[in-house]
């Protein structure tokens, strides 16, 4: 019995002990608060008669060794933008920091537009407890210069602690102790306009809650004019005042000196060589097929101009013709390609129709689209290079002139515009604006040969064009959206741009060797598109004769006088009874033999230009600083919670 008493004695005891122990650690500070916070956050700002604030921070935190272990980080934002979407940034200057009165280690990084202060040692651990940190700095830009007052619009704590502050306070101390004349506070998370603070009599403003992580405290205090002296503006300032400003007059100048080069430079090398009078030529110019001649008349390619080629070939002998009109067939001869008489293109040209011909030869329908897309590809590219010889493209010129863009944009940097938020945007935009002007520039070509017929619409080219007009639409979007948001920037950039694809169209020239060419084939068209054979015979024009007639049928249907040739030689052909030797049959009927050989030429380039339509080929795979705060007021309802200067936040490390 005395041992049973005395064991539940014991477990009594025991039980008594563990209840008082509960009840101890439910009474420690430790347990009662399991968390680290800011007891007090107590901030001064003294603001000096140049527009200079300095700042005292005394932060009382509870650290338990969970995020603050060595030490905390005071995140300080010294960059912010300014009513015209620009960037600026403040300067920033730590004086002391000091733990529980002593000085203690402070290292100062720049993270962004943030300075973080890290205060404490990496080797260096605090005891769990209550430590109280003092930080001293000196800051410039913050202070705002409006018309009826000047105001220091500051976000006291910051809305980026990731522990609640108990307790804010914030005083403001004024040159000569002068008085606040309107004042705001807001309270709560970022934009909020909370109203949990009070004013002392003393003038202080302190919170009146607790403030959770991410929230914060913002003061609004404004005095009256004269009492701070707007700092006289540094040079970058006194610029983007000066630029800002006159702004129609800098993008007047940079539009004056583009287009003011390339006149001078077209004035200089684009210009083709004097003209001289134009006779009529009765024989091509040496060495130049109708095909080229065609496309350098005109610098535009087109399927007729293969059409043309393949015509000349036939008359060579290379070709004849089979089938009807729209069942045209081309057929090879026996004719030795090695032999005299065929320049290096039109053996090229006779090689690639001759590899695409079937055993029945090579049909101008959909059949053969792959063929005649391959061969006009070929063509296309050889009247290109060849063109070089003859032609100038003045590429340095126009590059040369691109180079304004670096000084256009460099200075725009110093403009405040909506357009720019930053450094980014102020070479991204410009370089938007301009690919748009492109864009339109080149959609607008493409409109305009098309309606004029000077484009196969084949699949690839209608669906080339679909994304041409798109991006060309994204283009003009954004151009509007550009003119709308500042119509001198953006316009200044959309004009000189527009000036750059204006004259890179015009500054191409002829050499003199050009010209002589571009001569020689005007006085050939002159030669075949005259009607009235009469007013040549003063020139001595050669006899004409159905080798004659068709010996310049290419040339006629690459220049655009096919029907006034033939009609020339109606009669002659007729009292011959010609027949083309590259056509196998001649049709029944009474229209006249020059009429039914300048239908079939005309039937021959529009049966190409739908053959090579037909085929598409396969995708391939494949800022500165400032010397006064221009980030508006925090004060007639206009503040918020986290709006202002100073804020930022901290955490532990």
């Amino acid at each position: 019995m005395v041992a049973a008493l005395s064991g539940q004695a014991a477990r009594r005891i025991v039980l008594f002990l563990l209840v008082c122990s509960a009840v101890c650690l439910s009474l420690s500070p430790t347990a009662a608060s399991e968390e680290e916070k800011i007891h007090l956050f107590d901030s001064a700002a003294d603001v000096h008669a140049d527009g200079a604030v300095t700042v005292r921070e005394r932060i009382s935190v509870r650290a338990l060794g969970k995020e603050i272990r060595r030490g905390i980080i005071r995140v300080f934002p010294t960059d912010y933008r300014d009513q015209a979407g620009g960037t600026v940034r403040t300067d920033f200057e730590l004086l002391s920091a000091t733990l529980g009165g002593t000085k203690v280690p402070a290292a100062v990084e720049r993270r962004g537009g943030n300075l973080e202060i890290r205060l404490g040692s990496a080797d260096v651990f605090l005891d769990p407890g209550d430590h109280h940190y003092e930080i001293v700095y000196r800051t410039r830009g913050w202070t705002g210069f409006y018309d009826r007052h000047d105001e220091l619009y500051w976000n006291v704590t910051g809305n980026d602690w990731v522990f609640p502050i108990e307790k804010a306070v914030f005083r403001i101390s004024l040159p000569g102790g002068a008085p606040l004349t309107v004042w705001d506070a807001f309270t709560g998370f970022r934009g909020e306009k909370g109203k949990d603070f009070r004013r002392t009599a003393e003038g202080t403003f302190e919170t009146l809650r607790r403030l959770e992580p991410g929230e914060g405290f913002t003061v609004a205090a404004g005095w009256s004019k004269g009492i701070v002296s707007p700092p006289a503006p540094g040079v970058t300032e006194r610029l983007t005042m000066l630029l800002t400003g006159g702004k129609s007059l800098v993008m007047a100048f940079y539009a004056v000196l583009f287009c003011g080069y390339y006149f001078l430079m077209w004035h200089r090398r684009g210009r083709d060589p004097d003209k001289r009078p134009v006779v009529p030529l009765f024989v091509p110019p040496e060495g130049i097929e109708p095909g080229f001649a065609g496309y350098f008349r005109e610098m535009t390619y087109g399927p007729e101009l293969l059409a043309a080629d393949i015509l000349q070939l036939a008359v060579k002998g290379v070709f004849r013709f089979a089938g009807k009109e729209d069942e045209t067939v081309i057929l090879r001869t026996e004719k030795d390609l090695g032999e005299p008489g065929l320049s290096p293109a039109e053996k090229a040209l006779a090689e690639t129709l001759a590899a695409g011909a079937g055993p029945d030869g090579l049909k101008v329908t959909a059949a053969g689209g792959k063929t005649f897309h391959t061969a006009g590809q070929q063509h296309m590219k050889n009247c290109f290079q060849r063109s070089g010889a003859y032609h100038s493209g003045n590429f340095g010129a126009i590059f040369g002139g691109l180079l304004f863009f670096l000084p256009m944009i460099w200075t725009t940097l110093y403009i405040e515009t909506p357009l720019f938020t930053d450094l980014l945007d102020t070479i991204l935009v410009p370089v938007l604006l301009f690919l748009s002007a492109g864009l339109i520039w080149l959609a607008a070509l493409e409109l305009s040969k098309a309606a004029s017929g000077r484009r196969t619409f084949s699949r690839s080219y209608v669906i080339g064009m679909a994304f041409l007009l798109l991006f060309a639409g994204g283009g003009v979007l954004l151009t509007w959206n550009s003119l709308r948001l500042d119509p001198v920037v953006a316009g200044g950039y959309v004009f000189v741009s527009a000036a750059v694809f204006f004259f890179g169209r015009i500054l191409p020239a002829r050499t003199e060797r050009g010209a002589r060419l571009a001569e020689g084939i005007e006085g050939l068209a002159m030669y075949l598109g005259t009607a009235e054979r009469h007013r040549l015979a003063l020139l001595n024009p050669p006899e004409e004769t159905p080798e004659l007639f068709e010996k310049l049928l290419p040339y006629a249907l690459a220049l655009g006088t096919a029907e006034t040739w033939a009609n020339s030689f109606s009669d002659i052909l007729e009292r011959a009874k010609y027949v083309p030797g590259w056509k196998e049959t001649m049709p029944a009927g009474d229209f006249g033999r020059a009429a039914f050989t300048c239908r079939f030429a005309e039937a021959l380039a529009q049966n190409v230009r739908s053959s090579a339509a037909s085929y598409s080929p396969p995708s391939s795979t494949g800022s500165s600083g400032s010397s006064s705060y221009r980030g508006g007021s925090g004060t007639g309802g206009r503040g918020s919670s986290g709006g202002g200067g100073g804020g930022g936040g901290g955490r532990g490390w």
